[in-house]
């Protein structure tokens, strides 16, 4: 997993000099960055805190489209699992048949497990 900044997003509005607002985003006391544009900085924490947990490999693999999900990503990913299911619960040969879409599936999957 690739080492990124752990923990929740914090955003903090301040004033400026001139009285112009700005924002900064916080991961506990260590500052992130600062923006001026308060809706880019909201949308970043909220992802950011939204997706604590999620590795950063999955992210990747969501397709940058528009329009494309991780739900729509998680919803393919699970038709793959229940169709391989599928094959073993009819008597399907998992072993002979299809091994290598089971292989393929815990690579994808379970990396650790598939090796």
């Amino acid at each position: 997993m690739t080492d990124y900044t752990k923990g929740l997003l914090t955003l903090i509005e301040r004033k400026g000099p001139q009285g112009s607002n700005y924002h900064e985003i916080f991961a506990g006391d260590k500052r992130i960055t600062i923006n001026t544009k308060a809706a880019d900085c909201r949308r970043l924490v909220a992802c950011w805190n939204a997706l604590l947990g999620v590795d950063t490999e999955f992210l990747e693999r969501v397709p940058q489209s528009p329009g494309f999900t991780i739900v729509q990503l998680l919803t393919q990913e699970r038709d793959e699992l229940i169709e391989a299911l599928k094959t073993l619960l009819d008597g399907g040969s998992i072993w002979q048949k299809d091994e290598h879409i089971a292989r393929a599936i815990l690579a994808k999957h379970a990396p650790k497990v598939a090796a």
